[in-house]
C-alpha cells in the first residue's frame, strides 16, 4: 500500500518537474490508471471526465472543468433556485395584487356607503329582488307542471277510448316537462346567487364598519318570560 502511495507522488513530482517553466497553464487530470497527473497537453479521455487548469508557477486552480454528471447536478441546482426565486416573485406580485385589490375594493365601499345603513338598505333591496325572481319563476314552474297534468290526463283519455296519441300532443307533453327542467335550473341558480350576494354584503358590510370605526351591532337579548299561570285550588 505504501509502495503504491510512494509511485503515485513520485509521478506527480516528475510531472510537475518535467514541465516548462514559461508561463501558461498546466492540466491536473486523473490518468487511465487514476493517478492524479499534471500535463500541459489534456488528453481527449481527460477533457470527458473533468479536469482542473492551473497556473503553471503558482500552481493555484485558475478554473475547475466539471465532469458531465457534476454539470448535470450543478445545472439542476441551480433551476431549482432559479424556480425557487421564480416562485417567490410570483408570491410577491400576487400579494401586491391582492393588496391593490383591497385597496380598490375600500375606497369604492367608502364612496358608495357613506354608512353601514345604507349598504344594509343596498343588501335588502337586491336580496328582495332575487326573491322575486325565484318566486316568479316558481309560479312559472307551476302553471307549466299543470299544464303538462291536463296533457296527460287528455293523453291518457285518448288512449282508454282506443285513439292513438297525436305527435302534435307529444310534442306538447315534451316541451312542458322541458319548461318545468327549465325552471328548476333557473331556481337553483338565484338561489346560488341569493346566497352569494348575502355572503358578499355580509364581507363588505363588515370592512365597512372597520374602515368607517362603527362598531358592529349588539342584539339585545329578550327577556325571559315569567309563566304567570296558577293553578287553581
Amino acid at each position: 500500500m505504501k509502495i503504491k502511495y510512494y509511485i503515485i507522488v513520485l509521478s506527480f513530482l516528475l510531472s510537475v518537474i518535467s514541465l516548462p517553466s514559461h508561463a501558461g497553464k498546466i492540466y491536473r487530470f486523473l490518468d487511465k490508471n487514476g493517478v492524479s497527473t499534471l500535463s500541459k497537453v489534456l488528453p481527449p479521455y481527460a477533457a470527458q471526465q473533468g479536469y482542473d487548469i492551473l497556473d503553471d508557477k503558482s500552481y493555484r486552480i485558475i478554473e475547475r472543468v466539471l465532469t458531465l454528471e457534476e454539470l448535470s447536478k450543478k445545472n439542476a441546482e441551480e433551476q431549482r433556485i432559479a424556480d425557487l426565486k421564480e416562485e417567490e416573485e410570483k408570491l410577491k406580485a400576487e400579494q401586491q395584487q391582492r393588496r391593490l385589490e383591497r385597496i380598490i375594493n375600500d375606497r369604492s365601499l367608502v364612496d358608495r356607503y357613506p354608512d353601514d345603513r345604507v349598504m344594509i338598505k343596498a343588501r335588502d333591496t337586491d336580496l328582495a329582488f332575487i326573491k322575486k325572481q325565484i318566486a316568479d319563476v316558481k309560479e312559472h314552474q307551476e302553471a307549466n307542471r299543470n299544464k303538462l297534468h291536463k296533457l296527460q290526463q287528455s293523453a291518457a283519455e285518448a288512449e282508454l277510448a282506443g285513439q292513438t296519441v297525436s305527435s302534435g300532443v307529444e310534442e306538447n307533453l315534451a316541451a312542458a316537462r322541458n319548461e318545468i327542467l327549465n325552471d328548476e335550473l333557473h331556481i337553483e341558480r338565484l338561489q346560488a346567487e341569493y346566497t352569494l350576494t348575502a355572503a358578499q354584503y355580509e364581507v363588505d358590510l363588515a370592512r365597512l364598519r372597520e374602515l368607517l370605526n362603527i362598531p358592529e351591532p349588539v342584539e339585545e337579548e329578550l327577556p325571559l318570560v315569567k309563566n304567570t299561570d296558577t293553578a287553581t285550588e
